[in-house]
């Protein structure tokens, strides 16, 4: 049995992960379009 400190540290952990790979992702995406805009590959 975990303690609960140790549970909610992995949550936390894992909480802090998910969120700043959500946020490359984003800023990611966000760049692509922005080059693709810039060299009118996509058509929107």
């Amino acid at each position: 049995m975990k303690t609960t400190l140790a549970i909610l540290r992995e949550l936390t952990l894992r909480a802090l992960l998910i969120g700043s790979g959500g946020l490359v992702l984003l800023i990611t995406l966000d760049t692509l379009a922005e080059w693709a805009q810039r060299h009118g590959h996509f058509t929107h």
